[in-house]
């Protein structure tokens, strides 16, 4: 359920707006700001949701204190916003001892830290895979 006029499907036309999914070709204009349950969320929207969903943790909070399945890959952010994807179980060793700020959504975890640049090799995502 949604509005809308945050429906992925809907779209201007010059003073009035379109549907192009369960209403297709109707001017929707009167009812742009309903809820409908065949609302398709658009990125924007998605993305504007997901910063909501933020938590924010309190100090001293670790990757360990976490109820993760070891072998999920997760996203730590440093302060920077750079990017290390590893599995859970590597993120508890490398990051034992650091706070972790907020959770971003999903399983993507910002991290009070800044990460080396030797290790990110002037990059900023790495990927962390398991050892062969």
């Amino acid at each position: 359920m949604g509005n809308c006029k945050d429906c992925e499907f809907c779209f201007k036309n010059k003073d009035s707006y379109i549907c192009a999914d369960a209403f297709y070709g109707q001017n929707i204009t009167e009812s742009i700001e309903s809820e409908k349950e065949c609302y398709s969320e658009s990125f924007d929207s998605f993305y504007k949701r997901i910063k909501s969903d933020e938590i924010i943790y309190p100090k001293n909070t670790r990757l360990k204190s976490f109820k993760i399945h070891k072998s999920k890959r997760i996203y730590i952010y440093d302060l920077n916003k750079k990017i290390i994807s590893l599995k859970f179980k590597y993120a508890i060793e490398m990051f034992k001892d650091v706070d972790v700020i907020r959770n971003l959504g999903f399983d993507d975890y910002q991290v009070k830290c800044f990460f080396d640049e030797e290790l990110m090799k002037g990059s900023n995502y790495l990927v962390i895979k398991d050892p062969k």
